[in-house]
């Protein structure tokens, strides 16, 4: 209705998108704003490949009911990234100390890929780092991975050995 109300990131003067995404935001619309009948909320949208739009739905409804949705969920994304992340630390200890049992190394970058993939899926390293780059990398990396490490992992833990073709798909795997 003609009250602007917030903004994640400034847009540039000329109109154009800023070149960075930006953190998932849960937003209370004060009420002072409404007007009797019909209201109008316009969102303007922006992304870093400049398409605009949302990852996701939006959610509209009670501020207190959305922001207990919105905690749970974080919660979940959250233990799910930050277990993963500790067994892949937990792993890797055990790696260092038995270098020539492999398959530790394995599944720590297996629970390293699904941590950060994890994470970063629904935006939130964006609180982590203000940066889209860390984002791309951590997030797409860790998906890349998240399915190759499983293989490399099984290979290792049950001793199958590595033919010249399963070296060359592996490696063309990753530089997809």
């Amino acid at each position: 209705n003609g009250h602007f109300i917030y903004e994640t990131r400034k847009f540039h003067p000329n109109g154009e998108t800023p070149k960075t995404g930006s953190k998932p935001v849960l937003l209370e619309i004060p009420t002072v704003h409404f007007e009797n009948g019909i209201n109008v909320l316009t969102i303007r949208s922006g992304s870093y490949s400049g398409w605009g739009g949302f990852p996701t739905y939006l959610k509209f409804g009670d501020y207190n009911k959305l922001q207990h949705q919105w905690i749970l969920f974080m919660f979940r994304i959250f233990s799910i990234g930050f277990i993963s992340l500790f067994l892949a630390l937990y792993s890797f200890l055990h790696y260092i100390l038995r270098k020539r049992e492999t398959y530790y190394l394995w599944f720590s970058l297996l629970g390293l890929s699904i941590g950060c993939f994890t994470i970063g899926y629904h935006g939130f390293w964006y609180y982590a780092f203000d940066y889209s780059w860390a984002y791309y990398i951590l997030t797409f990396m860790g998906g890349i991975l998240m399915y190759l490490m499983p293989i490399l992992f099984l290979q290792s833990f049950f001793g199958v050995r590595r033919n010249i073709i399963g070296i060359i798909l592996t490696i063309s795997f990753i530089g997809l």
